[in-house]
């Protein structure tokens, strides 16, 4: 019983990790024109849940297809961003510089529904699966 009880606790952390995720997407999808935030992705959380919690969640196990394709989506904005700090770094204009901040930002804003569906949609099938909720929305 112990153990079923630190897989949930591992599945409330990765609902917390997918909270910080949407925020952070909000956050850079707000920035001024002429800014941008540094925030890269990281997968560990998502990783290391999803192998510590295997057990259980293999009975939600679309849960690890979406979180795959959530895994892709922030991947392409990490190289995304990635591209945007090494276009930066060169002696571009500051107009050019400009239009790839707002470039970024606006892939940021088409990707941010996506992204905050699948979070919404882990949510909802946690608290039915296992009655866990991300403990920033008590």
């Amino acid at each position: 019983m112990n153990n079923y009880e630190e897989k949930r606790e591992k599945l409330t952390l990765l609902l917390m990790e997918l909270h910080h995720i949407v925020r952070s997407l909000n956050e850079q999808a707000s920035v001024q024109d002429r800014a941008y935030t540094g925030t890269m992705f990281s997968f560990d959380i998502i990783d290391r849940v999803i192998v510590e919690s295997y057990a259980i969640l293999r009975i939600d196990f679309r849960t690890i297809g979406v979180l795959d394709n959530l895994k892709h989506q922030l991947m392409l904005l990490n190289f995304e961003k990635q591209k945007l700090l090494s276009m930066l770094s060169m002696s571009y204009s500051a107009e050019d510089k400009t239009n790839l901040l707002i470039e970024y930002r606006n892939l940021v804003t088409r990707v941010l529904p996506g992204v905050a569906m699948i979070a919404e949609q882990i949510e909802r099938s946690f608290k039915e699966k296992f009655e866990i909720e991300c403990p920033y929305k008590l």
